[in-house]
């Protein structure tokens, strides 16, 4: 998709919407051939977007969670890494490509001074298409859960499901004990127990 996309960049400049000026870190892998390259070329040429530099172990696994999730401390140490380095930086985003990536460092936001954005979001915004709410981020920041109980809740009673507390129990294990960067896991638990007595 990331191929197919930048492919159309010469479609989508006159449509590039005039943002604030940013600082970007992206997570890159190596090893789906063209993904790498064509995600930087899409977010180097939105305006006012100004992709930095980090070195990276982009060579270890294809995307977070893949073969380098058997070798749990080294994950850990390039998610670490990754957030570490875009704050010194200064960036103000850490965009992420692949969906398991985005999944392993969208909790950095509780830890770190920027934003995560998957690529996708980030090239949405820039064409003025933007704005969905990424609820998986909230549930891992740890924060304030209201909006995303809310979605939640919305989205539960139209399919007529009901969450029960060992449901809780276990997305809250399954979501803050995979390899990656997160908030506290106790807002996320509180939240969803509060949905599960309804």
């Amino acid at each position: 998709m990331s191929v197919f996309l930048a492919a159309q960049l010469e479609r989508m400049r006159g449509r590039f919407a005039d943002l604030p000026s940013r600082r970007a870190v992206i997570h890159e892998h190596q090893g789906i051939p063209g993904t790498r390259e064509s995600v930087r070329a899409l977010m180097e040429a939105i305006p006012n977007l100004t992709v930095l530099d980090l070195p990276q172990d982009s060579g270890f696994s294809y995307a977070c969670g893949g073969v380098a999730a058997r070798y749990k401390e080294r994950e850990q140490a390039i998610h670490r890494n990754i957030a570490e380095g875009a704050a010194s930086l200064g960036a103000d985003l850490l965009i992420t490509t692949y969906h398991s990536c985005h999944r392993a460092l969208a909790g950095a936001e509780a830890l770190y001074p920027f934003r995560v954005m998957n690529f996708t979001d980030v090239l949405a915004e820039a064409l003025g298409t933007g704005g969905r709410t990424d609820f998986y981020k909230l549930y891992k920041s740890g924060g304030e859960m209201s909006e995303a109980v809310e979605a939640a809740r919305a989205h539960l009673e139209s399919n007529g499901l009901t969450v029960s507390p060992e449901t809780v129990e276990a997305l809250t294990a399954e979501m803050f004990a995979e390899t990656g960067l997160a908030g506290d896991a106790g807002a996320f638990r509180a939240a969803f127990t509060e949905l599960a007595k309804i």
